[in-house]
């Protein structure tokens, strides 16, 4: 892992598959390990403590334009129903000022518009890791 010792596990919920590898191969290249979902759907699957399947996860990075349910709104749910403190990134094509508004009211750190420079988009994730995680970085 780059900058520090600890291994912090993503979840990276997008529904095109080339957009999810890429970023995951991204991310495991800095040492991070993967959880992969489908779509928003999925991903609450994955954080919901009544599933058999909850997994825990340090960092959330959701697609804005997925067709179950979008980035957006799972975002709601982990914050208001689940009541859960993940740091989160929603990416998207569509990005706008209006929609940057909407994720940062909710809670997320960052928006980041399709398609994703590699080399900001590695910065970025180690900014988010270096303010949630103070110390482990």
């Amino acid at each position: 892992m780059a900058p520090g010792s600890q291994s912090f596990t993503v979840l990276l919920a997008d529904d095109d598959n080339r957009c999810r590898d890429s970023l995951g191969h991204l991310l495991a290249g800095e040492g991070f390990q993967i959880l992969s979902a489908n779509g928003g759907s999925e991903a609450l699957q994955y954080l919901r403590p009544t599933r058999p399947a909850a997994r825990r996860a340090d960092i959330l990075i959701l697609d804005y334009n997925m067709p179950d349910l979008d980035g957006l709104e799972v975002l709601r749910v982990v914050r208001q129903e689940l009541r859960l403190r993940i740091p989160t990134i929603l990416v998207s094509g569509n990005a706008s000022a209006q929609l940057e508004t909407s994720v940062l009211q909710i809670g997320g750190f960052a928006l980041v518009p399709k398609p994703i420079e590699p080399i900001s988009f590695r910065q970025l994730v180690w900014r988010l890791v270096e303010t949630e995680f103070p110390g482990n970085c």
